[in-house]
């Protein structure tokens, strides 16, 4: 797995010529060394397109500068510092690592930086939570959320090193994370988790490790191939006729590609006892075309090129509850798939397919049926 990381700016007044430093927490390459995970550090906008597509997921971390008011609309309040300005690169990663669809964790500086990237406004000092002597203070973790399925705990310990906060939360972003004193700890949508404390430097790596697990590895390979091929209801977009970048789509064009000039070849060389040949061609040629270039862009596309079925919800059901597959989530199977909307055998498939992902996972059960006819079991009825 390949991880971005932005690199933070620091500058050492009184260590010139080497006073300008870019730099890397070292727990980050202890931690990540452990995993097995190659980090790729972000420093500049250069070239950051090709970051994003060879990195599976992203991470901010914590900062010394502070986001300048100025991209949330605000002044800047005196005694602030605001002489170094990384926003702009920040914020062209977050947008397309976003795009992308691959996952992002922000840690301190991250998750206000995430807040204003999507909208949200930021208390530009606060009391009380810079506490440099290490010690700790209570949040409260909302259920219902990603981060409580990590930490399976109302309420956690943590550390604080900020002097801003969180003051009107991102449009879509759920609060996942508060203080006693109400200031928000914690956001996240989707598959973007942002948390305020530091958990890399909590001698509790375990906890840090279950983050990167839930955020990342459940999410790693998936936005370039499984998540394409696979719909959320579990079943296979890739074998289907009316997906335009399945197999059958893509034989089909293979096929009318070696057939070029055959219809013109029984038109000159067919006798006249034999002329229906070249009107079965031309018959099956167009039905050809109609499977080579069908109209649907995959499931999880949404809107009018998505799921056939008029009224499926699946797409937007496995996003608010931030899961892949209906497998996945904590709440399967639920009623909300019911006869009303399906016909009972996709019921069926539904539960058999989402059965199995929840038993093995779901690059276990691509691997076992990515292979498989997508109607075969109708030969039998």
């Amino acid at each position: 797995m390949r991880l971005a990381i932005i690199g933070r700016y620091e500058e050492y007044i009184n260590e010139k010529p080497f006073n300008k430093r870019l730099y890397l927490d070292y727990d980050y390459k202890r931690i990540f060394d452990d995993l097995d995970i190659l980090l790729i550090p972000v420093i500049s906008e250069k070239n950051i397109e090709q970051i994003a597509e060879y990195c599976d997921g992203l991470i901010l971390t914590g900062s010394v500068n502070n986001v300048n008011p100025k991209y949330y609309g605000e002044k800047p309040i005196s005694g602030i510092n605001y002489s170094y300005d990384d926003f702009p690169l920040v914020r062209k990663t977050v947008e397309l690592f976003a795009s992308l669809n691959k996952p992002i964790l922000g840690i301190c500086a991250g998750i206000q930086e995430i807040n204003v990237i999507f909208g949200g406004t930021l208390y530009q000092d606060i009391k009380g939570h810079y506490l440099k002597d290490k010690s700790k203070h209570i949040v409260e973790i909302k259920e219902d959320t990603i981060l409580f399925d990590i930490y399976n705990e109302k309420k956690i310990e943590v550390n604080s090193f900020h002097r801003q906060a969180i003051k009107e939360v991102a449009k879509d972003f759920k609060v996942s994370a508060i203080s006693k004193d109400g200031i928000i700890e914690g956001i996240e949508k989707d598959n973007i988790i942002a948390v305020q404390w530091h958990p890399e430097v909590m001698n509790n790596d375990i906890v840090f490790k279950k983050i990167i697990e839930k955020l990342f590895k459940n999410n790693y390979n998936l936005p370039n191939k499984i998540l394409k091929d696979v719909a959320p209801c579990s079943l296979f977009c890739s074998t289907c006729t009316g997906c335009k970048y399945g197999e059958i789509s893509n034989h089909s064009k293979e096929l009318l590609r070696l057939l070029e000039g055959h219809k013109e070849f029984l038109d000159k060389n067919l006798k006249s006892a034999y002329r229906h040949k070249l009107d079965e061609f031309i018959a099956f040629e167009k039905k050809l075309k109609k499977y080579a270039y069908p109209k649907c862009n995959g499931c999880r596309t949404g809107g009018a090129n998505g799921c056939s079925i008029k009224g499926c919800f699946i797409n937007e059901c496995v996003k608010e509850h931030s899961v892949n597959y209906c497998g996945e989530c904590p709440l399967f199977p639920c009623d909300k798939v019911n006869k009303n909307i399906f016909k009972e055998r996709v019921i069926n498939k539904w539960l058999e397919g989402n059965k199995r992902i929840k038993e093995v996972g779901i690059i276990k059960y691509y691997e076992e049926r990515k292979n498989n006819a997508h109607y075969e079991d109708y030969k039998n009825e």
